[in-house]
């Protein structure tokens, strides 16, 4: 039988408050980390210091037999539940900001010029359910603004064991995006990486050349990583990122804290309002989030992999997508950074860097001229008018249109006209004009006189 939860005392929310103050600070330390920081203080406080957080444990436990543990949702799940978990995502939330506002303003130009930085884009199989993601393909890219894109590491990774009824579901997938199989056809076999440990291991290792150290040695702290939000227009993933490398930690039995996936958009925010100029205006994350979704170097070639390239599927390629990320970041920050753009570090290698530029240019300040302007359309000679040739072009449709009314005076007059105040023709059928060789022909003719058409054409008087 399990001990039973004793709830939390006062040197844990003493521990909650530190974190708290650290945190502003731009320190940030797991609760695990808390414990031995927040013990020597401890020490060192009043009793009654210590009695007001040894009371707000007591209120606490209190709180945890209120109305709100013993009411549920329709999915039966109790309020209270619904409400810690709100308040987790929003402190991770806040975390998440703090760390990337922290990265950049803590940092001088110089130095965050120089700072490597990871992208990371996943494309998975299936999701065996909601939050969880089947990974078929990783890539990440380091760069900095000075090199631009320095190095990639790339995975194709086996599908292990596919639950029952997943197979229809990822093939299709499969064909809508990144176009790797579940089972490979006779003739295109792709290499697979079956090992999820190894491949655990190659991403720490890329990663750790940043890492840094916990407080009190508390273990390695790797830097982070940024990907895109979540589009299935765009075959972007965060939550794709987060479920991938949780699935590796889980393979190495490691922590699944110890990777960091945040929104690449936000990076993207600081690093410009940190390079902008005086009195330009700062765009929203929002907006530069669509700026990376444009993709303007989707056409580039030779960014994939190699599959992808044979398949001509590289836009869907995670390792061309790193690549074109980096690229679009390089292609806006570093007009401002003054950063010299180099074709296959800040572009790609057959780029056409003035377009670029000015595209670049145009999007943000549609208004304002950068770089060469292009050339208006050319002004058409001037036109003589020539007014003999009008006039007889004016008298020949004249002549078209009298011809015209001539000819329609000649045509005869329609069968209404000729019988117009007296009967119709006869209505004739089959019965009145059967087939050759039977008798009976014209039996069913009504004898009326047709109309005698008098003329006095020629009589004399």
């Amino acid at each position: 039988m399990g001990s039973k939860n004793k709830g939390r005392n006062g040197f844990y929310y003493f521990m909650v408050d530190l974190q708290k103050e650290k945190a502003d600070d731009g320190h940030f330390y797991r609760m695990d980390e808390m414990s031995g920081i927040a013990g020597p203080l401890w020490k060192n406080l009043s009793l009654d210091e210590r009695e007001y957080y040894n009371r707000r444990a007591k209120e606490e436990k209190l709180k945890g037999a209120s109305d709100m543990d013993r009411k549920y949702n329709s999915l039966g799940v109790s309020f209270s539940v619904v409400e810690g978990i709100e308040r987790e995502l929003d402190e991770q939330e806040r975390v998440m900001k703090a760390t990337i506002r922290n990265i950049a303003q803590s940092s001088s130009p110089e130095a965050l010029i120089r700072k490597p930085f990871y992208f990371c884009h996943v494309n998975y199989y299936f999701q065996p359910d909601k939050d969880s993601y089947q990974p078929a393909e990783i890539a990440l890219a380091e760069f900095t603004l000075e090199d631009g894109l320095r190095e990639t590491r790339h995975f194709i990774l086996h599908p292990g064991k596919i639950p029952l009824g997943m197979k229809a579901e990822a093939q299709t997938w499969a064909d809508k995006t990144h176009g790797i199989r579940l089972v490979d056809k006779p003739g295109e076999e792709i290499e697979r990486e079956g090992d999820f440990v190894k491949v655990f291991s190659n991403i720490v290792n890329f990663l750790k050349n940043d890492a840094g150290v916990g407080q009190g040695g508390g273990g390695m702290v790797l830097p982070v990583m940024y990907s895109m939000p979540d589009s299935l227009n765009n075959n972007t993933s965060l939550s794709a990122v987060k479920s991938c490398m949780n699935f590796l930690s889980g393979c190495a039995h490691e922590n699944r804290d110890l990777f960091r996936v945040y929104p690449l958009p936000e990076l993207f925010y600081h690093l410009w309002k940190k390079f902008e100029k005086k009195g330009d205006e700062t765009p929203t994350v929002a907006v530069l989030e669509n700026e990376v979704e444009k993709d303007i170097f989707s056409g580039a070639a030779d960014l994939g992999c190699e599959f992808h390239e044979a398949k001509d599927l590289s836009l869907h390629c995670s390792l061309s997508m790193v690549k074109r990320w980096v690229f679009t970041v390089c292609d806006f920050v570093n007009k401002m950074t003054g950063i010299e753009t180099i074709p296959g570090c800040h572009a790609p290698d057959n780029a056409d860097l003035q377009w670029a530029a000015i595209q670049s240019s145009k999007r943000m300040n549609p208004d304002v001229k950068v770089g060469y302007v292009d050339p208006p359309p050319p002004k058409s000679p001037p036109k003589f008018v020539d007014l003999t040739k009008m006039q007889e072009l004016r008298i020949r449709e004249k002549e078209a249109v009298e011809e015209e009314l001539s000819q329609a005076e000649r045509l005869p007059p329609p069968v209404s006209a000729v019988f117009r105040g007296g009967p119709l023709p006869p209505n004739l059928n089959d019965r009145d004009f059967p087939p050759i060789g039977t008798s009976g022909r014209g039996m069913y003719l009504p004898r009326s006189k047709w109309p005698a058409v008098s003329s006095q054409r020629g009589r004399r008087q």
